[in-house]
């Protein structure tokens, strides 16, 4: 899995040289304008069964991690010549899973460039984010329903990763203006691997406002 995506970033990598330089040759490699907006995601998490131990050094299973996480977040992108586009964005990602409700968080943002292709009202595009996440993780492992007590059987995982996030999507022009806007994005923890880090594929659906100088 691991080299597929090696080999996906590799090609994507020269792409992004490729065109790169084909704009720098027809237009200039000018500014071309801006845009942003903000997405919901959703999709699929998962991260195995984590292992804790008590103070008595006893080793203690939580539930299986996995399930649809829900998030929201946003993105800006300065446009250079006809496809490529740099910029940054952040999201939160959040799993609530098993019989216990234990919540896994993810907030993360970072710097992105990518390539756009226009075809009339849809733009494809496909690019990278490298940037920096924050886990918070509470393992609830007795099912208390009662408030406002002290929980015994719980267990509470803080983190920090930085990350490299390929991913591909595409918009649809309502307007000149306005773009509804769909993308997939799979994360890769590069630098503090954990047994509860979540990994998994993501969709975002959301819009997009655009400037276009002239």
């Amino acid at each position: 899995m691991m080299s597929l995506w090696t080999g996906w970033l590799s090609v994507l990598l020269l792409s992004f040289t490729l065109q790169a330089q084909s704009d720098a040759e027809k237009t200039g490699f000018r500014f071309s304008g801006f845009s942003g907006g903000m997405a919901l995601h959703t999709g699929y998490l998962y991260a195995g069964t984590p292992v804790f131990r008590t103070q008595a050094g006893v080793a203690t299973a939580g539930e299986k991690q996995h399930g649809m996480p829900v998030g929201i977040g946003g993105v800006v992108k300065f446009h250079f010549g006809h496809h490529f586009r740099v910029g940054s964005e952040g999201y939160n990602s959040t799993l609530i899973y098993g019989k216990t409700k234990s919540r896994w968080s993810l907030s993360w943002g970072g710097l992105l460039a990518d390539c756009q292709w226009e075809v009339k009202r849809w733009t494809w595009f496909a690019g990278g984010t490298a940037g920096f996440g924050a886990v918070r993780h509470l393992v609830l492992l007795d099912a208390n329903s009662n408030d406002l007590q002290v929980e015994q059987q719980s267990v509470y995982h803080k983190y920090n990763v930085i990350m490299l996030v390929p991913f591909v999507g595409v918009e649809y022009a309502l307007t000149g203006t306005v773009h509804l806007c769909l993308k997939l994005d799979y994360i890769f923890n590069i630098s503090n691997r954990q047994p509860d880090f979540a990994e998994g594929l993501r969709v975002y659906f959301g819009f997009s406002f655009y400037h276009k100088s002239n």
